[in-house]
């Protein structure tokens, strides 16, 4: 049977479909923020929501990295200081204007970035592992890839690596004395 003139072929369509899946596959979506003039990035599957910095309250003898928590619509959320947390070396600028909110060991958490600046799709050929010397350096494990495209480089965190055992159960505690 011939198809009608601009209708296309069931094939073609079929083939189509199947081109779009495969190019989806072969890229990651990524959440691409700043720290410091540098570029980081999320897997966008983790990230839950993004806001403007609000008041953040502070709870003394917390860990330096754990800023405060904050209120979100009922929710308390422990926001962590991300530049503090992974060692970038501040340069005096305003720090933090946005909260990322995730999901590590199954709590909300803020981190605070300094800017929020796309969604990004990467090829999969464009991210490699991290240099060795990152791999084994202690304290650098929440490295998971970095992402390079033309003359950009993107680090990509893993939100399951960023929080160490005892970090996360300080998090759980604070939920925990706030009811959530």
């Amino acid at each position: 049977m011939k198809a009608e003139a601009g209708i296309p072929r069931m094939e073609s369509i079929t083939q189509i479909d199947v081109k779009k899946e495969e190019d989806t596959a072969a890229r990651e979506q990524l959440l691409v923020f700043s720290l410091e003039d540098e570029e980081y990035a999320l897997d966008i599957l983790q990230c839950r929501q993004i806001i403007n910095t609000p008041v953040i309250t502070p709870i003394p003898g917390s860990p330096d990295f754990i800023r405060g928590v904050i209120n979100l619509r009922g929710k308390i959320i422990v926001v962590v200081d991300l530049e503090k947390k992974i060692h970038v070396d501040p340069k005096g600028k305003a720090k933090g204007s946005q909260i990322v909110i995730v999901e590590i060991g199954g709590r909300l958490v803020g981190l605070v970035v300094d800017s929020v600046s796309e969604v990004a799709w990467v090829k999969a050929e464009d991210i490699k592992a991290p240099p060795e010397t990152l791999e084994t350096k202690s304290g650098m494990e929440y490295i998971k890839n970095v992402a390079i495209q033309k003359s950009r480089l993107m680090i990509i965190l893993d939100l399951e690596r960023l929080l160490d055992h005892e970090e996360l159960k300080n998090v759980n505690a604070i939920h925990e004395a706030y009811g959530q």
